[in-house]
């Protein structure tokens, strides 16, 4: 009887560890899930940010395209084009803001869980119209994504 109690517990024993084992690689496993769903959402959101930046400056190549924009009224030209395709962008002195919601559907900013800030630059070439966009998660300060563009817009007669 002695004997069979040792084997019992000595099996008991390793049962346990054996659970032990298993649990400690389900956690492992679970942490490893987590952080790749983590990832994931962080791409997905680097990627939208990415090409709604890609967009706006689009937008605005199109805009500076031969008999489109002149150097003297590029400015306006640049914000009417982007107002027209967001049209609950707000635009202030050198600066445009569009408000996205969670799904990246543009809304109005009480709505907002990303923006995009156009801030449009003096150049320091004749012909050369700069901007800086950058997208930002809302209550976030460094920029999901930022784009420096640079565009040629010709001194048309």
């Amino acid at each position: 009887m002695n004997r069979s109690s040792r084997h019992a517990s000595l099996f008991l024993m390793e049962l346990i560890a054996a659970l032990l084992m298993f649990s400690l690689a389900a956690a492992l496993c679970l942490q490893m899930f987590a952080k790749a769903h983590s990832m994931q959402k962080n791409t997905d959101r680097l990627h939208m940010a990415s090409s709604q930046a890609r967009n706006a400056a689009e937008l605005m190549k199109r805009a500076a395209e031969p008999g489109g924009a002149r150097q003297d009224d590029a400015y306006r030209l640049f914000t009417d084009c982007i107002a027209k395709e967001y049209p609950h962008a707000i635009a202030d002195a050198r600066q445009m803001r569009v408000h996205f919601d969670a799904d990246w559907n543009h809304c109005i900013p009480d709505d907002g869980a990303y923006r995009m800030d156009l801030s449009f630059q003096d150049a320091q070439q004749e012909g050369l119209f700069c901007c800086n966009i950058a997208v930002f998660q809302t209550g976030e300060s460094p920029p999901v994504y930022s784009l420096d563009l640079k565009l040629h817009v010709p001194n048309q007669p």
